[in-house]
């Protein structure tokens, strides 16, 4: 094990950690997304994430200070509530009539 000075002239080991060289490590919150990597993981702006949960829309949230996260098992909940059965798009014909006013 040798130490070097880093940039900030403190003490670092070069060794691995002991957490890090058993290969099981996990962190407290790798079970959590922040807006950031939901909205990567959902394909859409961190914007839109975050005007979801304004609207209230959005998967349920976590407050850890003033960090917002999203647990993984309640958006993968929150997304299969989102599910809706399909509607039957209706081509513009003989058939189609406009909505009574």
């Amino acid at each position: 094990m040798s130490t070097q000075k880093n940039k900030a002239g403190l003490l670092a080991s070069s060794a691995p950690t002991e957490a890090a060289s058993s290969g099981s490590e996990t962190s407290i919150l790798a079970d959590y997304f922040d807006t950031a990597e939901l909205a990567a993981e959902l394909g859409v702006t961190p914007l839109t994430v975050v005007r979801w949960r304004l609207a209230k829309k959005g998967p349920p949230i976590t407050y850890l200070g003033r960090r917002i996260l999203y647990k993984k098992s309640s958006v993968k909940a929150w997304l299969a509530a989102q599910e809706r059965p399909a509607e039957r798009v209706q081509k513009y014909g003989s058939s189609w009539k406009p909505a009574p006013a």
